[in-house]
């Protein structure tokens, strides 16, 4: 169990790693997965939500944990985080001939994608971090009411 934020970055960064990993390993069948899918074609739309969709449930379950625990702040979504780490992740795999065309580097470079994943995981989660309650949150009454204009 997770007790700290270095372990939640840690394991997140893990979590990521293995999910480039396995892209590595065919992304061609990864596109063709996701474009078929966006197709509408019914088989691959089976196969979609029992690959694909199967990570953004782990995803939200994982970050649900972690705000059980005080990890994460209670005001964020667990599963918009997920989402924004499933929807990261798969743009940069999608894009990856692009960005190896364009400025060189590549999901296969190691160092690119251990600090592609070091980024995200330390934008995400610090900026997603429950530190000593949120000091730009008025510790009232108040704090309900600024968090319902900021959800609009």
């Amino acid at each position: 169990t997770l007790k700290s934020h270095e372990e939640l970055k840690q394991s997140l960064s893990e979590f990521c790693e293995s999910m480039f990993a396995l892209w590595l390993e065919k992304p061609f069948v990864s596109k063709l997965v996701a474009q078929e899918a966006n197709l509408g074609f019914r088989r691959t739309e089976r196969l979609f939500k029992k690959t694909f969709f199967r990570c953004m449930e782990i995803f939200t379950q994982f970050f649900t944990e972690v705000q059980q625990r005080s990890l994460i702040r209670p005001d964020v979504s667990p599963q918009s985080l997920a989402a924004l780490l499933f929807a990261a992740m798969h743009e940069v795999m999608r894009m990856n001939d692009l960005i190896e065309k364009c400025h060189n580097v590549s999901l296969a470079n190691p160092q690119f994608r251990k600090q592609l994943i070091r980024d995200w995981v330390l934008c995400t989660i610090e900026g997603a971090a429950q530190r000593n309650q949120q000091k730009s949150l008025p510790q009232s009454k108040n704090r309900r009411k600024v968090l319902e204009q900021n959800s609009l």
